[in-house]
């Protein structure tokens, strides 16, 4: 019969009957320690693999966290503020490689994320992107885009984390999208409905898109 423990040398089993320090109180306890780190360490992995994911799963919104009747949850896995800035930049990268043109999904969640995150690399990824790619897009999307990254400009701006250069051209992506949205005729891919956006025809999205001008123009001034 063997006994599930090493004494951590060359990961030799302690065998009764074999003789090999069997008796040896020292080594048996040596071995228990070693064993109940590796088994602190795997809750601990657990414990932190569970905390990551609501935080993931929120964006890092503690606040939301709390209305889904989870923060307790999160707060009694200890998170240090280091930890979750690591995480907060590693789902900043995650979602500036999931930007689309077919949809807004990661640039909706990039704007949730700037509140908690207020890092202008978040806005400079967008903006170049926007202005790359989204230009050949559906009008939801570019209005969606447009909306997403002014809201984004106007949370940096209000937490002093925005510089001049890089508000500037983000104004002047977003209001080039929004021109477009104006100017074009009102194309929306399958699955993108104007109910989503409380739109009801191309008259209602060109004032959507005339009101972001206007928020844009409040912003640079």
């Amino acid at each position: 019969m063997e006994l599930a423990l090493t004494d951590g040398t060359n990961g030799r089993f302690f065998t009764k009957g074999s003789g090999y320090r069997y008796n040896d109180k020292k080594a048996l306890s040596r071995a228990r320690y070693l064993y109940g780190l590796r088994a602190k360490a795997i809750t601990t992995e657990v414990r932190m693999t569970r905390a990551q994911q609501l935080f993931n799963t929120y964006l890092g919104h503690k606040l939301q966290m709390h209305r889904e009747g989870l923060l307790k949850e999160y707060q009694s896995y200890a998170v240090s503020p280091e930890q979750e800035e690591a995480w907060k930049r590693e789902l900043a990268a995650a979602k500036i490689s999931s930007l689309s043109i077919r949809d807004w999904e990661a640039v909706a969640a990039l704007r949730q994320l700037a509140v908690v995150h207020p890092d202008p690399a978040i806005l400079s990824e967008i903006t170049a992107f926007a202005a790359r790619h989204v230009k050949s897009s559906d009008s939801l999307v570019k209005l969606s885009y447009a909306e997403n990254m002014i809201d984004i400009l106007k949370t940096l701006r209000k937490g002093g984390a925005l510089d001049k250069s890089t508000m500037l051209e983000a104004a002047r992506t977003a209001a080039g999208l929004l021109e477009a949205v104006i100017a074009q005729p009102l194309i929306a891919d399958p699955g993108h409905e104007l109910e989503a956006f409380g739109l009801k025809d191309k008259r209602s999205l060109n004032l959507r898109a005339k009101q972001g001008r206007d928020e844009l123009d409040e912003l640079i001034q």
